[in-house]
């Protein structure tokens, strides 16, 4: 996780420097690492054709691990002056950002 959390402190940092602001989406279902999904129960659906997985929205591995990440996150990121807003998707957001949950 530090090294994603590096990643995005130093893109913020860059566009600090480009004198622009960014905002941050945090997408989850799919998308979600594989050490995550490694540790919670998943579901696995169809997504335009092809299979997809996802942790189970009610797993206490996943819960905490996404705890952990926003804690994290929210003390390297808060107040920077380059980031406008963040945007967490749920794990039901079956395209990983939109919040659409196409799961029959």
């Amino acid at each position: 996780m530090d090294c994603l959390l590096d990643t995005i402190e130093a893109d913020l940092d860059a566009v600090l420097n480009a004198g622009i602001k960014a905002s941050l989406i945090i997408v989850d279902g799919p998308q979600a690492p594989d050490f995550v999904k490694n540790r919670c129960d998943t579901i696995t659906y169809t997504m335009r054709g092809s299979p997809a997985t996802m942790c189970a929205a009610w797993d206490t591995n996943y819960l905490e691990d996404k705890q952990t990440l926003i804690t994290a996150l929210g003390q390297r990121s808060d107040n920077h002056p380059a980031l406008a807003y963040m945007y967490f998707t749920g794990v039901c957001s079956s395209n990983g950002a939109e919040g659409h949950c196409r799961i029959d």
